[in-house]
């Protein structure tokens, strides 16, 4: 509702930019909080965690690594220090693709479905107990409200 047909104003809406700088805090406070989390809890970095949920999610068919590189955000020789950490830990397997040999597909293995249900359970909690302490939301509740009307 508008102002002008006498309903509350709506606030204003932030630039880009402006709303980009608000949410850089935040990002860099939750990030934090979970990798310290995850790593102490699941012995791995959130990134690589998040990698193997990707993989988890693609099922049978698996995934190649280019695309769960771009799924996370990640560059090539990232996205493989990653896979070859999961795979030594026996969380994910790589297969040669059938039709084109230089393509490796990725897949997880039993163990890496659940060592990533008990991984999004961290995650899952600690986002809950984040977004429900009173000093947090005070700080940064005006950040989550500004993103959910923007």
């Amino acid at each position: 509702m508008s102002a002008a047909s006498g309903g509350s104003p709506a606030e204003p809406r932030l630039p880009g930019a402006q709303l980009w700088e608000l949410l850089v805090p935040l990002y860099s406070t939750v990030a934090t909080r979970l990798e310290r989390s995850v790593r102490s809890r699941h012995g791995m970095s959130l990134s690589s965690g998040m990698v193997l949920g990707a993989v988890v999610s693609a099922g049978d068919a698996g995934s190649s690594a280019g695309s769960l590189a771009q799924q996370r955000g990640l560059n090539a020789a990232s996205i493989s220090r990653v896979l070859v950490h999961l795979q030594e830990a026996g969380l994910v397997t790589r297969l040669q693709g059938a039709e084109d040999g230089r393509l490796h597909i990725v897949q997880s293995t039993a163990e890496g479905a659940s060592r990533w249900r008990d991984f999004s359970e961290t995650i899952d909690q600690e986002m809950h107990r984040f977004f429900t302490t009173p000093a947090i939301v005070q700080e940064h509740g005006g950040v989550v409200a500004r993103l959910c009307s923007a």
